[in-house]
């Protein structure tokens, strides 16, 4: 899945590519837009992977996708509200929002609704987290109280067994 979304936003960013030599002067601005709007969901679902160990790859999805409509709505709604339009003065109206801090805004949606959305489904059974101890910042102190307490159990069987099957029994864990 996040394979998929990967590869849509780098095909989003070679159409930007293509499309510049259409945009004229505001050339900067554009294609400024353009990557903040590419790369702030895929940087808020990053920060969802390395801050809630809990988060599935849906909750990801979900982030990036309501990150990605965020974006292209404020993008949109600056536009039509350069002509005044009357949508400009109501409550959805977010044309405000510089074009600087959208990649701030995206990362943060991302981030805030994966973990929304990961907070909403039951915590993953013990064999999912003892795959990801030390993958994420949250489990990253549980790898080594998990790798010291796996290397006693094997120095306690090394007293018991042939020093060859102890040798393979430490390698396996290192």
């Amino acid at each position: 899945m996040s394979r998929c979304i990967t590869v849509l936003f780098g095909l989003l960013a070679i159409l930007v590519a293509i499309l510049a030599q259409y945009l004229g002067k505001g050339l900067s601005l554009i294609t400024s837009i353009a990557q903040a709007v590419c790369t702030a969901p895929v940087f808020g679902m990053f920060l969802l992977g390395m801050l809630v160990p809990r988060s599935t790859a849906k909750d990801a999805a979900a982030g990036c996708a309501s990150a990605f409509t965020f974006l292209v709505y404020c993008v949109v709604n600056s536009y039509v509200c350069k002509e005044h339009h009357p949508v400009c003065h109501s409550f959805l109206w977010l044309g405000g929002i510089s074009p600087w801090y959208y990649a701030a805004w995206g990362s943060l949606i991302s981030l805030g609704v994966g973990t929304i959305s990961a907070l909403a489904h039951a915590e993953p059974g013990a064999e999912a987290k003892a795959r990801i101890v030390g993958l994420t910042w949250v489990t990253r102190k549980q790898a080594s109280v998990y790798q010291s307490t796996h290397v006693q159990a094997a120095n306690a069987n090394c007293a018991s067994s042939s020093a060859g099957e102890a040798k393979t029994l430490l390698n396996s864990i290192q």
